[in-house]
């Protein structure tokens, strides 16, 4: 349980410390802020040898129009330190600087100590995820910069030692203490993450420690010294073009008793220096002069306004085009933008980065399960930790949590469906998430998303974006949109906030929830794990170990069960609930099969007892089950004459998913379909051994959704007996049937949009099968047979490459290379294709090395099928797998820009789809020609764009658009890759000084994109970029802003999209320079090139100093252009 004194909240102040003249506007040019650590003071622990705090002489040799501050709190460790209530001081500080009036012009600047920098680091997150309120939005871009001293980084996974020795050295504590607080460790785990994650424009010195710190423990004869924070404990994953790291001669103590002069902080004077210089300069700047000036042109060269004739003349001055930039003239699908000549999408919302109002109440949940039965006493635990004690109290903030522990079988994830059933009424929203493996973590993050109304139906499957969506919801659970707080005819009873229930079910293995669990959530959380440490883990630290039913209570709900069906005697009862150890889904299980066999009690405790179904039972281990319970259940199998059909059917459900199995998944109409002896695949035989065994409560069916469930206790029971012939037969088995139901593209990659939902409903299927079958030896398995587990992994990796999710398309790729022989064209062919999937992944990741490699060896691999190249064609006059790979090895060199070398590979694709498309196919043929012959045209059209040949750039994509236009329609809902012509066109018309043309082109890219891929893929970011570059040029600098917060938003959840999210921070840069925001403008064009920065240095791509346009046209990733 939670230490109730751990959980009062801390009394904080806010300490002026020093305060310097005015400047000649009467403000102040920096604010900082000092944040000291746990049980310390600036004025007694920042001192160096003069006595004097050091932040006052330093920050007053970078400008002497300043204040300093210090965020005073009384957290004790020995007392009342709990991480949770700690990093809730984030809060208290943006509370306490939001509530003052000396906050709101001025730059800010803060500086931490030890956990002091924690504090920090909880702002800055807390900041970026609360744009939405005004206030916080405008201190946000205020604060510009952060300098951390001996902060401790915390990762997952890590040992807690150089954080128990941090908090040793703050104050020796007792073992049981320092465990107490080791229990929420977790929490402060859970900030570095989405730390990394930020993307605001601000620069962050760590300053880490060499020295050695003594420190001891209470009880410890010997004091220890370790170096505590040291660089790679202090580093985070900004990077380091916005992490600039400095290791300090000091330990731990000392690291905040800097000297003014020291050489170390020369350059983070410089730096503040020269931010304050620019700033002081910008501002002094003309606004309406420049609206329209210098930072627009370094986009487009020229800026032209398009107005209408009665507004103005075609050369008017930046005054009136400030008159012009009106609602009524500038909104997106507005009905008066006659002004800008822009087309309206009828169906769009605009652009908008906030979160469309959640569609309340939502209940989302897991299927049905056995009724519960004398789990009173534990409901009421739930209820007293998880149910809101009051609706919307005020205050009310923290994530409530609780955690059901204990062996499979024994109800917890019944009781959890009770409990939701009798407090549904207490939550606007429930969520059921299976938790066994990330793969149905990530798809149920994505039902749940998309059931709130927080993507549009086109993003599901955006594994990365509809988690975060989530996520932010659950951290702050509006239930109107951001954005709407000025709408005046809003009801004025609605609440704002949502009160929401989330159950993690069968989370056995808790470290896949580290990227699922709201650590800021203000909601309620129930997680059921068969780990007996779960509710250490977690991070209220509540939670039980349930264990099964005593003999009277099982023996009573056995005589529940049979109520009215079957003859029970009490001793009887008692007798056969001693037996199987009170399991509830045992008990349910015997009911089931007496009632179906009409046996008594002693009848069926009579052939319970024979010994044949007991001879190798005792052997048997299944998870974490003891092994009287495994006894108890392989005996209750083994009991009955199963029917054998029945039998089949349940070892094949054993192996997939145990959670909403498709039921088209498990029949096929093909005959020559390899399946085992006597599974039942006629629609007839399937319905007898379905029902034959919801009959003996095995299984559950959802009849409205023609899905089944299967516990997993049952599922492992059957796994464990299976003979080794039968596993392989099923496991073989059940990887055809997913296959069939799969549909595969062979090697044609053509997936378009209307195939997405049923792959969806079978991927949590496939990542099964891909474990059970990863786990079998080399030689488990047949040549033959492992290469149609390969290929299937193929088509699931390649399913989430064309999703957007690029990082997880790679351990499904990643595993075939094992599986495959290659020995055959069709073994050589699948090899290609797996190679091709990773050097399409490793392109977009940035590792050119690795893309380099799998796209030569695709290619070689892709040669031997046609060794002679044109002349080596199939009847049909085009071989795809070939093209494919001439397109896979030219990107390569495209991204480097080497432009003309990728022109001459592309070439022979591109010939090779013109012979197949002068008719030597069949039409469908011809079509999926068109398909894969988009890449080499759109990929030439490119490149002969930035050669400036824009007639033969022209013509190229014009060849292409036109075959999207007859094939499948410029806005059509099939394939995104139209979107691709589109925007080729779109630049080339831009080049040729066709603007008109360009923009039309750009938006309706946008759209194409929109409808097909949705609203989160970074091809639909790279369309939000053209479009807000038109809005920057037409002067509408609001859409414009709208356009390229939306990009930078999608590009900021990847890594790999750094220098897109760059170009796009660079644009937006000047648009907010040009609106008068001159603090954010130079905010972003510090982010903008120090992204920028990290990335060249990483990928060795020279960059001018000046950081222009063409620096980061260079550096984008070169479909997104």
């Amino acid at each position: 349980m939670s230490d109730p004194l751990a959980q009062q909240p801390y009394v904080v102040k806010l300490v002026e410390l020093l305060q310097g003249p005015k400047n000649d506007k009467g403000g102040y040019d920096l604010n900082v802020v000092l944040v000291p650590d746990v049980q310390s003071s600036v004025g007694l622990d920042w001192a160096a040898d003069t006595g004097e705090p050091w932040p006052g002489p330093f920050f007053k040799s970078v400008t002497e129009h300043i204040r300093i501050f210090e965020f005073t709190y009384n957290a004790d460790l020995r007392s009342n330190f709990s991480w949770t209530t700690f990093l809730d001081l984030g809060g208290s500080f943006i509370d306490c600087i939001a509530s003052s009036k000396q906050f709101d012009q001025s730059a800010l600047l803060l500086v931490g100590h030890g956990l002091g920098g924690l504090i920090i680091k909880e702002v800055l997150v807390l900041l970026e995820d609360r744009l939405y309120n005004p206030v916080l939005a405008r201190l946000n871009d205020l604060l510009f910069a952060a300098i951390l001293l001996g902060t401790p980084h915390c990762k997952y996974g890590e040992s807690t030692d150089e954080m128990d020795a941090l908090l040793n050295s703050i104050q020796p504590l007792q073992k049981k203490r320092l465990e107490k607080i080791r229990e929420e460790f977790a929490v402060a785990c859970a900030l570095s993450p989405k730390f990394d994650g930020l993307t605001a424009g601000r620069l962050i010195w760590v300053l880490s420690e060499t020295r050695p710190t003594k420190y001891s423990s209470q009880g410890l004869l010997k004091a220890k010294t370790k170096v505590i924070v040291d660089a790679a404990s202090a580093t985070t994953a900004l990077g380091a073009g916005r992490e600039i790291v400095i290791e300090v001669d000091a330990d731990h103590r000392t690291v905040c008793r800097l000297k003014p002069n020291m050489a170390l902080l020369n350059d983070i004077r410089g730096t503040l220096q020269a931010f304050l210089h620019n700033l002081e300069i910008t501002s002094a700047r003309t606004i309406e002069d420049e609206r329209l000036g210098r930072g627009a042109r370094q986009l487009f060269g020229s800026v032209t306004t398009r107005t209408a004739p009665a507004e103005s003349a075609p050369g008017c001055n930046s005054d009136e085009i400030s008159r012009n930039r009106s609602p009524a003239l500038a909104t997106a699908g507005s009905k008066d933008i006659t002004a800008y000549d822009v087309i309206p999408d009828p169906n769009s919302q605009g652009p908008v980065s906030y979160l469309p109002s959640v569609k309340l109440p939502c209940h989302i949940l897991g299927p049905p399960s056995q009724e519960c039965f004398g789990r009173d006493k534990v409901l009421g635990l739930l209820e007293e930790h998880l149910v809101p004690p009051q609706r919307h109290a005020k205050g009310i903030s923290q994530l409530r949590s609780f955690a059901l522990c204990g062996p499979g079988g024994v109800g917890k994830t019944t009781i959890a469906r009770e409990f939701i059933k009798r407090h549904k009424q207490d939550f606007d929203a429930t969520f059921w998430v299976g938790s066994e493996t990330e793969g149905k973590l990530s798809s149920a993050f994505n039902t749940i998303a998309a059931e709130l109304g927080l993507l549009e139906p086109v993003d599901f499957g955006n594994s990365v974006i509809s988690r975060n969506r989530l996520l932010d919801w659950l951290c702050n659970p509006l239930k109107q949109s951001r954005g709407m707080e000025e709408i005046e005819d809003l009801p004025t009873s609605l609440e704002p906030m949502a009160n929401w229930l989330l159950v993690f079910d069968n989370a056995d293995d808790l470290s896949i929830l580290t990227e699922y669990w709201p650590i800021n959530g203000v909601g309620s959380l129930l997680l059921t794990s068969r780990d007996p440490l779960a509710k250490g883990h977690i991070y209220s630290g509540d939670g039980i170990n349930l264990e099964g039913f005593d003999n009277e209570n099982a023996a009573a709900f056995l005589q529940h069960l049979a109520r009215g069906k079957l003859q029970v005697n009490h001793d009887d009862v008692i007798h056969l609930a001693d037996r199987i150890q009170g399991l509830p889904v045992l008990l349910v299980a015997i009911t089931s099969m007496m009632e179906a066999l009409g046996l008594s009690a002693p009848e069926f405790l009579e052939y319970y007892q024979e010994r044949q179904f007991q001879s190798d039972i005792y052997k048997l281990k299944i998870g974490d089950s003891s092994e009287n319970e495994q006894r108890s259940f392989f005996d209750i199998l083994a009991f009955e004459n199963f029917d054998v059909e029945a039998l089949r059917l349940l070892e094949m459900l054993s192996l997939l998913d145990p959670d909403s199995i498709p039921e088209f998944l498990l029949i096929t109409s093909k005959d020559d379909v390899q399946l085992p002896n006597r599974y039942p695949n006629t629609e007839e035989s399937y319905k007898a051994a379905r029902n034959y065994l919801e009959r003996r409560s095995l299984i559950s069916r959802d009849m409205d959704k023609q899905e089944l469930t299967i516990h997993r206790v049952i599922q492992e029971s059957v796994r464990a007996r299976m003979s080794d012939k039968d596993f392989r037969e099923t496991l073989q088995g059940a990887i055809n049937l997913v296959t069939i139901a799969w549909a595969p593209t062979a090697g044609r990659w053509d997936y378009v949009m209307d195939r997405w939902s049923q792959c969806g409903l079978l991927f949590s299927h496939i990542e099964t099968l891909r474990d059970e079958f990863l786990k079998c030896p080399d030689d488990y398995f047949s040549r033959d047979e492992r290469l149609k587990a390969a290929k299937l992994l193929i088509e699931a990796g390649w399913y989430h490459f064309e999703k957007g999710n690029i990082e997880e398309t790679i351990p499904f790729i990643d595993p075939t290379f094992n599986l495959i022989q290659n020995n055959n064209k069709e073994s050589a062919q699948a090899l290609s294709d797996a190679h091709f999937c990773l050097s399409s992944a490793y392109l977009w990741l940035r590792d050119m090395k690795k893309q380099q490699y799998h796209a030569q060896r695709c290619w070689e691999l892709r040669k031997v099928l046609a060794p002679n190249g044109l002349d080596d064609l199939p009847p049909n006059g085009v071989s795809l797998p070939l093209c494919i790979a001439y397109d896979e090895t030219a990107r390569y060199h495209y991204d480097r820009r080497e432009l003309e070398t990728g022109l001459a590979i592309t070439a022979n694709s591109i010939k090779m789809n013109e012979i197949h498309e002068a008719g030597r196919g069949e039409p469908h043929e011809i079509e999926i020609g068109t398909y894969i012959g988009t890449w080499p045209r759109y990929t030439s059209a490119l490149a002969l764009y930035l050669l400036g040949r824009l007639d033969e750039a022209e013509a190229m994509i014009m060849s292409l658009y036109n075959r999207h236009e007859k094939y499948y329609g410029l806005l059509n809902t099939r394939i995104f890759k139209t979107g691709v012509s589109l925007s080729a066109l779109s630049l080339i018309r831009a080049a040729q000084g066709r603007w008109d043309e360009s923009f039309d082109l750009a938006q309706k890219t946008l759209q194409q994109y929109k409808q097909t891929i949705g609203n989160n893929h970074f091809y639909t970011a790279s369309a939000h970029v053209k479009v807000g570059e038109h809005y920057t040029r037409l002067g509408d600098l609001d859409q414009a802003s709208k356009h390229l917060e939306e990009a930078s938003r999608i590009f900021a959840f990847r890594p790999c999209f750094a220098p897109d999210l760059a170009r796009a921070q660079q644009k937006l840069s000047v648009v907010h320079g040009l609106l008068g925001n001159q603090l954010k403008a130079k905010g972003l064009q510090l982010k903008a090139q120090s992204l920028l920065r990290n990335f060249a240095r990483e990928q060795g791509i020279p960059i001018s100093g000046a950081f222009d346009s063409k620096d980061y046209e260079r550096a984008v990733q070169f479909f997104l252009l």
